[in-house]
């Protein structure tokens, strides 16, 4: 039984994980089309303050880039949430919505060779 549960708990995170990776390919779509504000839940649309709920979206949107360096640390996330004034970088395409084979440039410093056997993904380890 021990196994089974953990093929069955195995198959339940592959399913979360599609579904996570689903809503961001849909986020980033919506944000591509300059429609971020149709991911408002419509319940809550007339409650909501939009440009708030903007700003939400295109944090959102930082907090999941592929690479760390890219991403806000929390400090900055409370800084972004708490002050309208602070401006925020554009997010760059995920890579999962386009298939890739190198690391983007401004992380690597001279020519490395970098590959992945699925050509989808590319693991790198690079402290901070």
């Amino acid at each position: 039984m021990g196994l089974i549960s953990c093929v069955m708990s195995y198959d339940g995170v592959v399913i979360f994980l599609i579904f996570f990776w689903w809503k961001i390919f849909q986020a980033w779509e919506k944000w591509e089309e300059g429609r971020p504000m149709d991911l408002v839940d419509r319940s809550i649309w007339d409650g909501c303050q939009h440009n708030e709920a903007l700003r939400c979206i295109h944090l959102a949107l930082l907090c999941v880039q592929d690479l760390a360096a890219h991403r806000p640390n929390m400090s900055s996330v409370v800084l972004m949430l708490e002050t309208d004034n602070v401006r925020l970088p554009l997010p760059r395409q995920p890579t999962y919505t386009s298939m890739r084979r190198s690391v983007d440039e401004d992380i690597w410093h001279g020519n490395q060779d970098v590959t992945s056997s699925n050509n989808v993904t590319v693991s790198v380890l690079i402290g901070r």
